[in-house]
């Protein structure tokens, strides 16, 4: 993803949770679930360990160079768009799944002969309903799991 290596760093919690996203408390949690890098100075305070491209972090918990940050920012916009495809393709066949849910209920509400009823509901989900789950779970088996 970086086109340098990344280095290592050790910050405090507080800086930590900055660059992380999240709070001080979460990290802490992560620290003692052995999640995350770190230890406890002599003093008594604890320093994190991350991975960061490039150069060291500075004390404002941003990068020192902005052209990893572009990068980022460029990968990111491509994983939105993907998921939006995605979302737009769900989206549809449940659309699609909503159409023939109706279709089936308004067969479902005409007069048939008992014996006949359950032969064509049966055949009418394995014609239209059947293919639009496949695809729906064809989509969702595509995207990667959190």
């Amino acid at each position: 993803m970086y086109d340098r290596p990344s280095s290592r760093t050790d910050v405090d919690i507080a800086t930590g949770a900055r660059i992380l996203g999240v709070s001080v408390e979460a990290l802490r949690k992560r620290l003692q679930r052995g999640r995350i890098d770190g230890y406890k100075t002599d003093d008594g305070t604890w320093r994190v360990v991350l991975d960061i491209p490039g150069q060291p972090v500075k004390a404002t918990g941003g990068f020192a160079d902005a052209s990893d940050n572009g990068h980022d920012l460029a990968a990111l916009h491509s994983e939105v768009a993907a998921l939006r495809q995605d979302l737009t393709a769900i989206a549809d066949a449940l659309h699609e799944l909503a159409v023939q849910v109706r279709e089936l209920r308004s067969d479902a509400a005409r007069p048939a002969p008992p014996a006949d009823l359950g032969d064509s509901i049966a055949a009418a989900i394995e014609t239209t309903l059947r293919p639009a789950l496949t695809t729906l779970l064809q989509v969702l088996s595509k995207r990667p799991s959190p």
